[in-house]
Formats: structure tokens, sequence, C-alpha cells
């Protein structure tokens, strides 16, 4: 089983993985948030909402989550470096 902490997007904090894994995820997961960045912006709600055919069969279907937090270059920085130094300092 995977620790609590390791949950969502903090997998590079699972200790079932060597050192070198953990370090390479957490690579990955900040590769991946870079490459798309340019998509974090876009408002899933306004491409939605006037795409919707409601043929009255159910419910109306709810908001479109979009809860992904905006962030600065410096501010992903200086976590990358935080999470990076906590998996280079763990057993």
């Amino acid at each position: 089983m995977k620790e609590a902490a390791a949950w969502g997007r903090a997998d590079y904090l699972s200790s079932r993985y060597p050192r070198r894994e953990r370090a390479f995820q957490l690579l990955r997961r900040e590769w991946d948030l870079l490459k798309t960045r340019p998509v974090q912006r876009t408002n899933l709600e306004a491409l939605i909402e006037p795409n919707i055919v409601d043929l009255g069969l159910g419910p109306r279907p709810c908001r479109w989550p979009q809860s992904r937090e905006q962030s600065s270059a410096v501010s992903r920085l200086v976590t990358f470096a935080r999470e990076f130094k906590q998996v280079m300092n763990s057993p």
C-alpha cells in the first residue's frame, strides 16, 4: 500500500521506490507541468457550456472541476527545490 503522504501528486514521496526513482518521478512531474502550462489557463467551462446538449434524461451536469493552482515560475522553482531536497534527504 502507498503511504498516505504519497497519495495524489506526491507519489515521489513513497518509500516503495528507490531514491533515484523518486527523484525521476519528481522531475517528470515538473516537466509535465512545464509542458502543459499554457493549457492550464484554458477555461474549460466556457468551452463545454455552449456545447452541452440537454435531452432532459437526467439531472443537469454540474460545473466542470477546474481547480488547478496558478503559480509563478519562481514559486514553482522554489517548491521543486524544496521537494527535490526532501527526496534526496530521505532514506
